[in-house]
């Protein structure tokens, strides 16, 4: 049973800790981070330009990460989809997705996509922080540890790296 409670705190360390990047990671924080009503006349106005624009970047990507944050998944992954096909090869968008299958239990592609966004992006935090965080998640804490001590090599925004790596060091002695 204490596993059980360390699993369920660990899990709600991981989804607190991934949400608040998302919002830092957008630069959306004053848009999303407002109370339920805010959010709900954010996201008509949002739905309001989708529906003027459907194929345009913009929307999408902002409904992409306000359905994400709001736990409608796949919704978001429909609107990161488009975002990309707006803006091949995006990296907030990819983000974005590699995070909704995470949230979805898709652990596979999301390593997928973060292993790649890393390769590519490599001077980029988000990817190797996300991909750190889902292998804390799935307790593969050498592969996290690896994931995240090569983001401080390659990245001046080493900070939540090393919060992340301290962190994974006491979870794991």
């Amino acid at each position: 049973m204490e596993e059980t409670m360390k699993d369920k705190v660990n899990l709600l360390h991981f989804l607190l800790i991934l949400a608040f990047s998302l919002i830092g990671a957008l630069g959306q924080s004053n848009l999303y981070a407002e109370n339920l009503n805010s959010t709900q006349k954010h996201r008509e106005l949002l739905v309001e330009e989708y529906n003027r624009t459907p194929n345009e970047y913009e929307p999408n990507i902002k409904l992409g990460y306000l359905y994400l944050v709001t736990g409608k998944y796949e919704n978001s992954l429909f609107h990161y989809r488009l975002a990309l096909k707006a803006r091949s090869g995006d990296y907030s968008a990819m983000l974005g997705i590699g995070d909704a299958y995470s949230f979805l239990g898709k652990y596979r592609k999301s390593i997928k996509i973060y292993s790649y966004l890393r390769k590519v992006h490599s001077e980029k935090m988000w990817a190797y922080l996300h991909l750190g965080r889902l292998y804390l998640y799935l307790k593969d804490y050498s592969r996290a540890l690896s994931v995240i001590s090569e983001g401080i090599l390659n990245c001046q925004n080493q900070d939540e790296l090393i919060r992340l790596q301290v962190y994974i060091n006491k979870v794991q002695n």
